[in-house]
């Protein structure tokens, strides 16, 4: 009996190793990840390139099922329009993998780059797989600033601002064909180092350039786009945007009015216009409601009449009248002036 008993003893410790050595028993036995699907290296950085290598560049995932369950790949969506992906193997078995490729074009995305990839999962643990591929595309030339701000300008007076157009991270010798200023209100002049006019043209070498805003006298909210036109093959234009708002003749203080309370009682605000044409300015009110506002009077706050004062009115017909939104404008000679209002029902 102690032989026989010996005997079923090794030949059950065979038969188990045996079953242990075997890819399902390994596959059950082993220790599961906290995320059904996984990736090893879900980063990838291709590091510095030119604009003629980003133009192609490719990365492949491996993505593993460490779960007892198959899992389907659906959507993959890209942060990026300048890539594209693709799959292996829309379904993952039990302990295998699958690839995704990123195919990106970054020949006309200078600077840092990053682009995430969202791999949708039918996953309960992991519905979302996050792949990210970074690099930095180096160019031949940089304009600093690419975006100007003049702000708020006066009437009649005017702004400057420089920017550069000069070699940039993969430097090459270029020359500037043309440039195109669509604005009338902006001046540019090429000068040295310490902003003074060279007289050269603005065609020609790499260089500084001053920018000068001259505003009108009426107002508006203006942007420009000015195209610096070179030789460089793949990187034939560099546009700088130029913003400003010209004040204009009107001034209007306050900029917005409130009418804030009990609207089925009068409510009285007063606004102060002035003018560098003088003048007694035109007021309209243009409301969704206009039975709601009215204008109690225009009077003149100098005896030079360049400032006038403006009141107005509002009051609510219904009981308990709604959030009404309206225009008080405001004109003098061919300038006009718009003026948000709004009630509020307290």
């Amino acid at each position: 009996m102690r032989r026989t008993a010996g005997a079923l003893s090794v030949l059950l410790g065979v038969g188990i190793a045996i079953a242990v050595g075997t890819p399902a028993i390994r596959s059950a036995l082993a220790p599961r990840s906290s995320e059904d699907l996984v990736c090893d290296k879900p980063v990838h950085d291709f590091g510095s390139m030119t604009l003629e290598e980003g133009a192609n560049r490719s990365h492949t995932f491996v993505l593993r099922n460490n779960s007892r369950r198959a899992v389907k790949i659906g959507k993959i969506e890209e942060t990026c329009g300048c890539t594209s992906t693709s799959t292996t193997s829309q379904t993952v078995p039990p302990g295998g993998s699958t690839e995704i490729r990123a195919a990106i074009d970054w020949s006309a995305k200078p600077g840092q780059q990053e682009v995430q990839l969202d791999v949708q999962t039918s996953s309960p643990k992991n519905p979302h797989v996050l792949l990210y591929i970074r690099g930095f595309v180096k160019v031949p030339a940089i304009l600093s600033p690419a975006i100007l701000g003049f702000g708020v300008v006066a009437p009649g007076k005017q702004e400057t601002r420089f920017v550069e157009l000069v070699p940039g991270t993969d430097p090459r010798p270029f020359t500037i064909l043309k440039v195109d200023i669509p604005a009338q209100w902006v001046e540019m002049l090429r000068v040295d180092a310490d902003g003074r006019p060279t007289g050269q043209p603005l065609e020609g070498d790499p260089g500084r350039f001053r920018i000068v805003v001259m505003a009108p006298k009426t107002y508006g909210k203006e942007q420009a786009k000015i195209v610096f036109h070179t030789d460089l093959p793949r990187y034939p234009e560099r546009v700088l945007t130029v913003s400003a708002e010209f004040a204009g003749s009107i001034e209007v203080v306050p900029t917005a009015v409130l009418f804030q309370g009990d609207l089925t009682q009068k409510i009285v605000r007063q606004v102060r216009v002035s003018s560098v044409r003088g003048g007694k300015p035109g007021v309209e009110i243009i409301a969704s409601t206009p039975d709601m506002y009215s204008i109690e009077g225009i009077e003149a706050a100098t005896p030079s009449r360049d400032i006038w004062t403006v009141t107005i009115a509002c009051r609510g017909k219904e009981a308990k009248p709604a959030i009404a939104r309206s225009v008080l404008r405001i004109t003098i000679g061919a300038e006009q002036r718009d003026i948000s209002m709004i009630a509020v029902p307290v």
